[in-house]
């Protein structure tokens, strides 16, 4: 099996992805945000980013649960649309690639 498959990746890509969402939420300012949303572009870009990430991983979410054999059901939504936290919990849970 490769690393890039391997289930301790996806579980260390999961504990990183929810411990910087708490930093984020503890320690962030929504207020700050806005006022340099306001006047750098640069974050207007990355939330533009953040936003269209869910729609462009939906394509390849729906190629990679079908070669893996799996339904694409009411999960399939959760994990392409919550950024970020949904395909680190699809990385964790999915089955591996059939031989």
């Amino acid at each position: 099996m490769r690393f890039a498959e391997s289930r301790l990746l996806a579980l260390g890509l999961l504990a990183s992805t929810l411990a910087l969402m708490f930093y984020g939420l503890t320690q962030g300012s929504v207020s700050a945000f806005i006022e340099t949303w306001q006047v750098n572009f640069f974050v207007n870009v990355m939330t533009i980013d953040f936003v269209l990430f869910p729609v462009a991983f939906a394509t390849v979410l729906a190629d990679d649960m079908r070669r893996r054999h799996m339904s694409i059901n009411g999960l399939f939504w959760f994990y392409a649309l919550v950024p970020g936290l949904g395909a680190v919990i699809y990385l964790t849970v999915r089955p591996a690639l059939p031989e």
